[in-house]
């Protein structure tokens, strides 16, 4: 399977090489999606133009800042999503809404595209977004445990350090979960 939908890749992510790693998005059409659709939702969110209450984007940025949306700056948020890159594992867009799950079969289809885009961004770090997602890479042998607390995502062509989350849009995240931090570029957990 190709690329269907296109990795959100910001300007400074060589700076970071921080991939963040979602799962699926959704919608009403799925053969009707355009490639770019990733691309278009950050950088809607980012202008403002995309007024969607309950933004995915906005709650990932909080987990991984530890700030809330609407108390960063526009050129903080931009800045933010400047340094990284975001790629959901399953590639075609899951029919329905929030609930609803991609089927075994999307899973499996996409592991080939998520396999060559990995090795093509080449992050330093990963912070995977949702126990679904870790379950299957674990599964399939693309998340690996090296020692307790330690993980890694690793293909054939490259391997990096990665953490692994609840869903951003959990209501429920631990204090642990919104402390999550940057330091050189890889994901690592402060202490609260």
């Amino acid at each position: 399977m190709s690329v269907f939908i296109r990795p959100w890749k910001g300007k400074d992510y060589e700076s970071t090489r921080l991939l963040l790693l979602g799962e699926s998005m959704y919608g009403s059409d799925p053969d009707g999606v355009q490639d770019n659709v990733l691309i278009w939702m950050i950088e809607n969110t980012l202008s403002g133009d995309w007024k969607k209450r309950n933004n995915f984007y906005k709650k990932v940025y909080r987990v991984v800042t530890n700030r809330l949306w609407r108390d960063a700056t526009p050129a903080e948020r931009t800045a933010f999503w400047n340094r990284v890159a975001f790629l959901n594992f399953v590639q075609r867009p899951v029919l329905g809404g929030p609930r609803s799950r991609p089927s075994r079969e999307m899973w499996v289809q996409s592991e080939s595209t998520f396999r060559t885009e990995f090795e093509r961004l080449r992050p330093a770090g990963v912070v995977v977004l949702g126990k679904t997602v870790w379950s299957y890479l674990a599964e399939v042998g693309i998340a690996t445990n090296l020692e307790p607390g330690a993980y890694q995502v690793v293909t054939a062509g490259h391997a990096c350090p990665a953490v692994f989350i609840n869903h951003p849009s959990y209501s429920r995240l631990s204090a642990d979960q919104r402390r999550l931090d940057l330091d050189d570029g890889q994901p690592v957990r402060r202490p609260v």
